[in-house]
């Protein structure tokens, strides 16, 4: 991972971080220079591998659904690509802070997966790293991935334990609320039925699949989770 130079990380980028981390940390972990730390429930870092993305994005144009604290949006746009990221909240200051220390752009605009439409844009990559397992009906908002989708999907989200090794198209329905906001997880996926899901939402053909756990950081609330992760071209 390419880390922004010491230069980049100016007062307001340190005073930023420590207020961030003054305030609980955020979602996503963020490493920058000098060991100044944005503290996180999750280091993507170590599960980026799996989403495959290019080394170089430039030129493309890319979509992160459900961007949360932004990670995937930043490491996007640290790649070279022209990134839109949207969530249901107001824009993350982590999210900002990263920005101004990577030194890139992320575009964000406050939408639900639901209202995602064509005349949104066509991006040529889309990402949904997981999101579906908190939406009520994910083969709806698969619909509203392909329909902004020119080129590729990479979707993530939890899965059954069974994921990696059964055939049969299974979800699992959690129907738990969270503690900490107000949203659910709703679903348990497995690999097969994803990428029904997928097919059936309009996308052309399966790219790619693989399995991985999601593990919050030490001294965080614990979770861990087992994740699928689908990639699906037009």
């Amino acid at each position: 991972m390419i880390k922004p130079s010491s230069a980049a990380i100016t007062d307001d980028v340190r005073a930023g971080v420590e207020r961030i981390n003054r305030a609980g940390g955020a979602y996503h972990k963020y490493h920058l220079a000098d060991g100044l730390v944005i503290e996180g429930d999750y280091d993507l870092v170590r599960c980026l591998r799996h989403y495959n993305l290019p080394r170089r994005l430039d030129g493309l144009s890319v979509l992160d659904v459900g961007t949360s604290s932004g990670f995937l949006a930043v490491e996007c746009a640290r790649r070279g690509a022209q990134v839109t990221a949207i969530d249901l909240w107001e824009v993350s200051v982590e999210m900002q802070v990263a920005c101004v220390a990577y030194g890139v752009a992320v575009r964000y605009v406050q939408k639900s997966v639901y209202d995602l439409a064509a005349e949104f844009g066509q991006f040529d990559l889309v990402l949904c790293g997981s999101m579906l397992l908190h939406v009520s009906s994910p083969v709806e908002a698969l619909r509203g991935l392909r329909s902004v989708c020119r080129g590729r999907a990479i979707v993530s989200t939890t899965c059954v334990p069974e994921s990696a090794t059964s055939e049969r198209p299974v979800c699992d329905f959690v129907g738990v609320r969270a503690n900490d906001g107000d949203y659910w997880h709703y679903w348990s996926i497995g690999a097969e039925a994803l990428k029904r899901m997928m097919l059936a939402s309009g996308f052309s053909a399966i790219e790619r699949v693989d399995h991985f756990v999601l593990e919050t950081e030490p001294g965080r609330v614990r979770h861990s989770s087992p994740h699928v992760i689908v990639s699906a071209t037009v």
